[in-house]
């Protein structure tokens, strides 16, 4: 896949299309990054091909700030909410938030959760038969997570969220994923990377 550093929008379009062909092959597709608005193009890939799907998305944040095109980190999932008319959206481990985030997601009926409530995820995705599933590292605790833009304290263990992803593939319903916001150069003795890698090995 070619990217074009100089035209974000265009990079989002391409991982679109990157990943639309590999859902047309009924293969199951993992993004890794990197700046979280990767999974704008992901998404909207895996929604092309499953109109009916649901999102799970464990982040620290809501990435709901002002709606910007190309979409970034801080708003991508407005964009997909606002733009794109999306609302089968579950936000898991958030705790940090702005106003202006806590707005939207109240006027648009975000669920939302800080803890991994496993009944609620059971919940949500009873009547689902297409789930997609987006992992900020930024969701687990500062401890566990250094290497990463925006870490924050007072998050989830590893463990806990290790648990919750195995229970989502044990249902067969996972089609797609992305683990992003992952920075080497931020990591202290490659605790973030180690850690990163033992939650891809869920899908694998």
């Amino acid at each position: 896949m070619k990217i074009d550093e100089g035209d974000f929008a265009n990079t989002l379009e391409t991982i679109r299309k990157s990943a639309k062909k590999e859902y047309d092959k009924n293969n199951f597709v993992i993004g890794v990054g990197g700046d979280h608005s990767i999974s704008y193009g992901l998404v909207k890939a895996f929604l092309e091909k499953h109109p009916e799907g649901g999102l799970i998305v464990f982040d620290a944040h809501f990435d709901c700030m002002d709606n910007f095109y190309p979409p970034t980190h801080e708003d991508w999932l407005r964009v997909l909410i606002e733009n794109d008319k999306f609302s089968k959206v579950l936000l898991l481990g958030a705790r940090k938030s702005h106003k202006i985030e806590r707005e939207f997601a109240e006027k648009n009926k975000l669920a939302v959760s800080r803890e991994l409530n496993l009944e609620l995820i059971k919940n949500f995705i009873k009547d689902l038969k297409e789930i997609y599933v987006s992992i900020d590292i930024d969701v687990l605790d500062s401890r566990y997570a250094p290497g990463t833009g925006w870490p924050e304290k007072d998050g989830i263990v590893p463990e806990q969220l290790k648990k919750i992803l195995e229970f989502l593939k044990s249902t067969g319903k996972i089609k797609g994923m992305d683990l992003v916001e992952v920075s080497p150069p931020k990591d202290v003795n490659n605790i973030t990377n180690k850690v990163a890698v033992s939650l891809l090995s869920v899908f694998f």
